[in-house]
């Protein structure tokens, strides 16, 4: 749901500039309506916004759409008479805002209809009306706080400690595990233990995990690691890195059968698509870091960037979040490896002897 302070902002950002005397927006909400209208009367300054709670039926047959809007205008016809709006003087269209418990499902389509006789400056007056749905038009920067972008930091961060952790312990219990997939991140010189610790000490200094921002340049994290690797890989790279992966985390099958892909991770789907669910594990991992932490940079920097729709943020940044907190969940309840070892051992012991 958009907060008070977003649908202020869209509301004045879609009237400056236009000289419509009359523009309708339809905001879905399941907040307390009577208090949002209070709130929105206070921050709206001079806007001419005229916030209404429609009730009972309506609104939902388009060929009554604009009687039901006529009926409600003449409900609140003391709003909007209000000083202020009704001056001659005021040029400012008049935005009138329906706070609703269901989305709107009618077409946006403009349509004529005549506004009763005293409504203020177009009164009796035939006009164009369109309902704007601001639930899934609003649009903002790439940093919205709808976005939840510290969170997405965090969610990073929280991943970078646990595959660090997991690759110390395969690398004790077996080093050659993480051969192929160092070799394909590491720097000139630079050995497994010793990024290893470096890793660990660069967690220890980050004091707020929700300003985490992992660097490609510097790459003391593991993550910036794999960022720097995906901008070196083209999309049929990915399988044999997400292989080395693997091996790397020591990862079985059966340990990674109910993580779901994230969305940028199917858009970047391999055409070989007959890998094991490990490998599909790891390059879900690959694919959704990147996409994470592109994202939390394009909000750092969202001035050089388009307005993009709020309902695509928030259920994009919702998506990378929940796929990184599945991912990291995983790596933490992995088998130890030598302990899963010294398991199959015995086993297999036991049956030869039987």
């Amino acid at each position: 749901m958009l907060t008070v302070e977003r649908v202020v902002e869209v509301i004045k950002s879609r009237c400056d500039g236009r000289d419509d005397p009359l523009l309708v927006f339809w905001c879905q909400t399941a907040n307390n309506r009577e208090e949002m209208c209070r709130q929105i009367e206070v921050l709206r300054g001079e806007a001419n916004i005229v916030p209404l709670v429609p009730r009972g039926v309506g609104f939902d047959n388009p060929n009554a759409l604009l009687a039901d809007l006529n009926r409600l205008i003449c409900e609140h016809k003391e709003q909007f008479l209000a000083e202020g709006i009704s001056t001659t003087g005021n040029t400012r269209p008049i935005a009138l805002l329906l706070l609703s418990r269901t989305e709107f499902t009618l077409p946006q389509i403009a349509s004529l209809t005549v506004l009763p006789h005293w409504f203020p400056r177009v009164g009796g007056e035939s006009v164009y009306i369109a309902i704007e749905d601001l639930s899934r038009t609003a649009d903002g920067p790439m940093n919205v706080q709808e976005a939840h972008v510290g969170d997405l930091c965090e969610k990073l961060f929280q991943l970078d400690v646990a595959l660090a952790s997991r690759l110390a312990k395969v690398a004790q219990w077996d080093h050659s595990l993480n051969i192929s997939f160092f070799a394909s991140v590491r720097k000139p010189n630079e050995e497994l233990a010793e990024f290893l610790e470096a890793a660990r000490r660069y967690h220890v200094e980050v004091r707020n995990p929700q300003a985490y921002r992992p660097s490609v340049r510097e790459g003391r994290s593991l993550i910036g690691r794999l960022l720097s690797l995906m901008q070196n890989t083209t999309p049929e790279q990915i399988g044999r890195r997400a292989k080395a992966l693997t091996d790397a985390l020591w990862i079985k099958d059966e340990e990674v059968r109910v993580v779901n892909d994230s969305i940028i991770s199917v858009v970047l789907r391999p055409t070989n698509r007959d890998v094991s669910p490990a490998v599909r594990f790891t390059r879900n991992l690959i694919a959704t870091v990147y996409a994470s932490a592109q994202f939390v940079t394009a909000a750092a920097h969202a001035d050089n960037y388009p307005n993009y729709q709020i309902l695509l943020l928030r259920s994009l940044s919702y998506n990378l979040r929940t796929t990184l907190d599945d991912i990291t969940r995983v790596l933490d309840r992995l088998d130890d490896p030598s302990a899963a070892a010294a398991r199959q051992s015995v086993g297999a012991s036991d049956g030869f002897e039987g």
